[in-house]
């Protein structure tokens, strides 16, 4: 079975962040869905910040919700226009990182502000080799706060 970043954009785009979005789900929910969801428009046009809208809202905050494989390289691939348009949702209210192995089922949960502390002390900065747009690897290892289990 191929790697999950191996697969061709196409396969990859029909179950991007569904696994990491159920399990946050599971942990929260009373959630309700806020950024884009693969609609069925064209969205390389958007602003970042329309386009990298916050995944879900919850009473006290918005929540971005990633996956980062475990079995695989440990690293977190974290957009730079990405991080930029999560900043601009800062300005609104608090935005926070959940980010999912779903190998070992545990989670990272923390405010994007620490998340941005972390990458920008100890992660490399990495091109993506279809589009060459740049982004943060942050090895799980320099993650800004301990896993929690996931154990829903």
């Amino acid at each position: 079975m191929n790697a999950f970043k191996d697969k061709q954009w196409a396969k990859r785009y029909d179950t991007m962040g569904d696994t990491a979005e159920t399990a946050f789900l599971l942990v929260h929910p009373y959630a309700h869905r806020f950024g884009l969801n693969r609609p069925d428009f064209d969205v390389r046009g958007m602003i970042d910040a329309m386009r990298y809208a916050p995944d879900f809202m919850v009473p006290d905050c918005m929540y971005e919700v990633m996956g980062v494989a475990s079995r695989g390289d440990s690293t977190l691939k974290f957009k730079f226009d990405k991080a930029d348009a999560l900043s601009t949702w800062q300005c609104i209210g608090p935005v926070r990182l959940w980010i999912y192995d779903s190998s070992r089922k545990r989670h990272w949960d923390a405010d994007l502000r620490d998340w941005m502390k972390a990458c920008h002390k100890y992660a490399d900065v990495a091109r993506f080799p279809d589009n060459k747009k740049p982004y943060f690897a942050l090895h799980i290892d320099n993650f800004p706060v301990e896993p929690q289990r996931h154990d829903v």
